[in-house]
This record gives C-alpha cells, structure tokens and sequence, in this order.
C-alpha cells in the first residue's frame, strides 16, 4: 500500500518511477541551462493523480508548440514527446506497473493556461 496515497498495487512502482523521473527533471533542467542542445531532449514538468479506474497525468511543457505533441498508449508504458515554440524536444517515458487499456486512453490540450506552461492532460484506463 502507498503510504501517502492509500493506493495498492498499481502505484507502487509507478510512484517510483515517477520519483525517479523527478529527480531526472532536476539534472536536465540544470543540464539544459548550462549546455542547450536542441537534439536532446529534457523531462517536462509533470503532475499526476488517480482513482480506482483512471490514472490522470498532466505534461507541462512552457512555449509549447500545441501541433507538436505527440503521445503513444501501451499496455504496460505510455509515451509523451513534444517541442516548445524554440525546437526544443521533451520527452517522458513512462513504464506502468498495472496494464492500461490503451485503445481508450486519451489526451487533450488543456484550455487553461498553468503558470508554468502549456499542459496536457493525459487519462489513462486502467
């Protein structure tokens, strides 16, 4: 059980990797002020949630180029790639624990524009 969700199973080593990209997050971030190369790709930032059926993810991605995104659904991972209005590539690869249902999952712009960015808002089925 997730102590600080009170989840069980599907998140436990979702949570993990979910920290672990976090910390990822940091060392681009860090990486990409000091050496900006536009064919690496850095982590956007990100935020997630769930209930019982869905698993909710939103990428925040700032100056996103809205035609740019790209996001593929599998059982067991889910994929995000999109560019900022520079070029710059973000990219987040996700392994889940608990398989989705990939043919129902989806993805939206999200009208209202995050402090930090452009977000999409990803739902998962599990």
């Amino acid at each position: 059980m997730c102590p600080s969700r009170g989840c069980i199973g599907f998140c436990s080593r979702l949570v993990l990797a979910l920290l672990c990209v976090g910390e990822v997050v940091n060392a681009v971030d860090s990486a990409s002020a000091e050496d900006d190369h536009a064919s690496e790709s850095a982590v956007p930032r990100f935020r997630w949630g769930q209930t019982k059926e869905k698993l909710f993810l939103t990428a925040i991605v700032k100056d996103l180029d809205k035609t740019s995104v790209r996001l593929s659904f599998h059982p067991d991972r889910l994929s995000f790639e999109a560019l900022d209005s520079f070029g710059k590539t973000y990219a987040l690869e996700l392994d889940l624990v608990q398989d989705i249902v990939a043919s129902s999952c989806k993805w939206e712009h999200v009208q209202r524009r995050d402090q930090r960015g452009d977000a999409v808002l990803v739902t998962l089925l599990k």
